[in-house]
């Protein structure tokens, strides 16, 4: 009977119980995340996945005695992104769900859970860690859960997230653990062979070790060797870049205050004006709170705290002025490159809280803004960004279904075609868009 226990036994049940909930607790923003995959994304492969179509397309004759032949005919890169990793999850997966790109949409979603979860186990409290899930999980940044190709981007700009939130535990004891190093280098890694945003996690891990109490050599040596990696993956991306479509500079400061704001807010699919506006107006507002979270911990003393925030923003700075100064233009597959920021805020806010350091009803206010601008967020990804990209898609796939009528126009973008070939390759195995044609 439970009543005869002893108290000890309780009290570690108790215990136990306690990450199980809040794993529970994690996981339900996602919830509303296959909602909405399943209420809006669409079977239909767009534009950039087309790469990786044909690629299959390519990779279906091989045979051990072509096998270099083919491995050398396959697209490993777009523009200066790699996609190697991407390029072998994808001819693994895609052709047992019939080149469904929702297949696709899963992985950035999975993605994204790993991240809540690490997030939780790391030492968030509940409320923080649900925050943080209720970020990840918004369809305010709907592009990741429309189109199957930002698992490339997903990809490479969270697993070495998760990476960073191993290598900040891994260096609480004074020390740098070398498992914990190990799972950091072997994350970015894999992000930098998923797509090119990666590289600045090497940046972003060069932070969070200065930020921390270790032996100066130990230190020292640990920045260099980041430092060294840096560059080295800098001369590599700049060897193979394509060029990409180039842009005017859009305002950095601006465009990286409009992006943390989108992340609650929801934006447009494309965005090329910024200013001082509601998004751009919110980010501003959390970079000054986390100014001052980070100033009272550093007069208290309290560096070591910042590690991690201070990683997670830098990341996310790196990446939006990169695209800034390259692109010019915001797209909302570009906002999840903002969302560390406010994960950043919100790991910085809690450990205020845990210290003392954050009155109650700050506390309090912080939790109610966040949910609010969230739920708009929210409810923009519902009511007006997902059914507009669906009806995009829905175009994309009214367009490849009459091809070999040589429709007038085509859906944008205009420099992206698909030939009768691809789109009679999917039909043949089973792609749900043309499930009915014979």
């Amino acid at each position: 009977m439970t009543g005869s226990r002893p108290p000890e036994e309780r009290r570690i049940n108790v215990k136990l119980t306690k990450p199980t909930l809040k794993t529970a607790l994690v996981v339900l923003p996602f919830l509303v995340t296959l909602i909405f995959i399943w209420r809006f994304a669409t079977p239909t492969p767009l534009t950039d996945e087309w790469i990786l179509v044909y690629n299959a397309m390519v990779a279906q004759h091989a045979s051990f005695k072509n096998i270099l032949a083919i491995i050398g005919a396959l697209g490993w890169k777009i523009n200066d992104h790699p996609l190697i990793v991407p390029n072998l999850i994808y001819l693994t997966i895609a052709p047992v769900f019939g080149f469904d790109a929702r297949a696709m949409v899963a992985i950035t979603a999975a993605c994204f859970l790993a991240v809540a979860l690490a997030l939780a186990r790391s030492g968030l409290s509940l409320v923080a860690a649900l925050l943080a899930a209720l970020i990840l999980a918004s369809p305010a940044h709907f592009m990741e859960f429309q189109w199957g190709f930002q698992f490339t981007l997903t990809l490479s700009i969270w697993l070495p997230v998760i990476g960073l939130v191993v290598l900040d535990q891994g260096t609480r004891e004074g020390r740098i653990d070398l498992r914990s190093a190990l799972i950091f280098a072997i994350l970015a890694a894999l992000g930098v062979l998923s797509s090119a945003p990666a590289a600045f996690s090497l940046i972003a891990a060069g932070a969070l070790i200065a930020l921390k109490p270790l032996p100066r050599r130990e230190k020292l040596l640990a920045i260099l060797v980041l430092a060294a990696a840096f560059i080295a993956v800098a001369l590599v991306l700049h060897a193979i870049s394509g060029g990409g479509d180039q842009g005017s500079p859009a305002p950095v400061a601006y465009y990286i205050l409009t992006a943390i704001g989108g992340v609650l807010f929801s934006s447009p699919l494309v965005l090329k004006q910024f200013g001082f506006d509601l998004r751009s107006a919110t980010g501003l507002v959390l970079v000054i709170t986390m100014l001052a979270l980070g100033l009272f911990a550093a007069v208290k003393g309290r560096i070591s705290a910042l590690a991690l925030p201070a990683a997670l923003t830098l990341y996310s700075v790196a990446l939006l002025g990169a695209v800034a100064v390259i692109r010019g233009y915001l797209g909302n597959w570009h906002i999840q490159m903002a969302v560390p920021v406010l994960l950043a805020a919100i790991v910085l806010a809690d450990r205020a809280w845990t210290a003392g350091a954050l009155p109650a009803r700050t506390g309090a206010l912080v939790i109610f803004a966040i949910i609010a601008f969230g739920v708009v967020g929210v409810w923009n990804g519902f009511t007006v960004e997902g059914p507009a990209h669906a009806q995009y898609a829905q175009n994309v796939t009214n367009y490849m279904r009459n091809i070999r009528n040589a429709p007038a126009e085509k859906p944008f973008p205009g420099n992206w075609d698909v030939a009768p070939e691809m789109v009679d390759f999917l039909k043949k195995k089973g792609n749900p868009s043309f499930a009915d044609e014979k």
